[in-house]
């Protein structure tokens, strides 16, 4: 099994710990611009680009350092050809800071290959759920590989905005309030 990839914020959420696992993984994206000496003390939420999964991180943040307890939650983490199932547990370390672990639980082919950018201003843009990749389709959230008879979803290049959603916020509100 791969180690996990971590990272850790101090108290005002600035990024000031990367491990291998996440250089290796930046590395093998094709991502350096997110390799640790790049974003040490760069604030977390520079690299979330939609309000909803803002709210959404600065609630489970707020809620480990409050509460004093460790989240773990599933959330999938794709590229344009495999689907990436992932596990993120957040740790609440000393002076506020949090260590968030990141572990690969399965790999799957993501067929046909999805190609996903962020364009806000695109009126073709499709709704992506930042935690588990679905698809607001025809007013339905669904998986991306089965959303394909969508009016966007034949091309390579797919014009998104973040979000979280529904069933995603359902599970994060129930979550933090049966804790």
């Amino acid at each position: 099994m791969a180690a996990d990839i971590c990272f850790t914020l101090d108290k005002e959420n600035r990024i000031i710990k990367t491990n291998a696992a996440w250089e290796l993984f930046a590395h093998e994206n094709g991502a350096p611009e997110l390799t640790g000496k790049r974003i040490h003390g760069k604030p977390l939420f520079s690299f979330i680009t939609d309000d909803v999964t803002r709210m959404h991180v600065r609630l489970m943040l707020g809620y480990v350092r409050t509460m004093k307890k460790t989240i773990v939650r599933e959330y999938r983490c794709d590229s344009d050809r495999l689907k990436r199932f992932m596990q993120m547990k957040l740790t609440l370390l000393e002076n506020g800071q949090i260590e968030l672990a990141h572990t690969t639980l399965r790999v799957e082919p993501l067929t046909p290959a999805l190609a996903f950018h962020y364009k806000p201003d695109s009126p073709a843009a499709v709704l992506r759920c930042s935690n588990c990749n679905s698809l607001r389709v025809k007013e339905c959230w669904q998986e991306p590989e089965s959303a394909q008879n969508g009016p966007h979803l034949t091309q390579t290049s797919i014009p998104t905005v973040y979000t979280i959603c529904d069933s995603c916020q359902d599970q994060m509100e129930l979550y933090v309030s049966d804790k």
